[in-house]
């Protein structure tokens, strides 16, 4: 699709350019002010295919991270907290099961609103949705550390499992932010 429409403006821009050189053709010597106006558009002209390759070029890295590191990397999460919630029932008990839990839910809602800011800001450009992200994205780091030094000897690959998952989707939506920014 992005390629279709990037074709699409660079024929467009082609055909401009030579509906210019054959008025500038048409002109002849008689026209000084009018050759000097088609050299002026024509530029322009140049800059705008310029710009319009840049934009292309910047489209399709936004869309390489967000399909290729940020979506790409959600469901591995989705597994690895579907794994420990099923552990922190057989690993812990009582007061020490509560509050890994807890912890746990704490973590995984700071990795979902990184990820749910990530596509606010996608969907919408709110300036905002940047913010709640990278403090989302803090937040899980800080929840993700507390996490793992809670989790008994038992749980420990499931809670590096869900860290690393966890630390990959904010990272990748920290990523995608920077390159919309860009």
């Amino acid at each position: 699709e992005l390629e279709r429409e990037a074709e699409g403006q660079r024929r467009a821009m082609a055909d401009a350019s030579a509906a210019l050189g054959a008025a500038r053709d048409r002109a002849g010597t008689a026209g000084a002010t009018i050759l000097a106006a088609l050299s002026a558009a024509e530029a322009r002209l140049r800059e705008m295919e310029a710009l319009a390759a840049s934009l292309v070029q910047a489209r399709a890295a936004l869309l390489a991270t967000r399909d290729g590191e940020f979506f790409a990397r959600q469901p591995d999460f989705d597994h690895a907290v579907e794994a420990a919630n099923a552990n922190v029932q057989f690993a812990a008990e009582g007061e020490q099961r509560e509050e890994l839990r807890d912890t746990l839910n704490t973590y995984v809602q700071a990795v979902n609103d990184a990820r749910l800011s990530a596509q606010r800001y996608l969907a919408t450009g709110d300036a905002g949705a940047v913010n709640r992200l990278r403090r989302a994205a803090a937040q899980s780091r800080v929840h993700g550390r507390r996490f793992a030094s809670q989790v008994p000897e038992s749980m420990r690959f499931e809670a590096e499992r869900l860290t690393n998952a966890g630390a990959a989707v904010a990272s990748a939506a920290e990523a995608l932010a920077t390159r919309n920014a860009e």
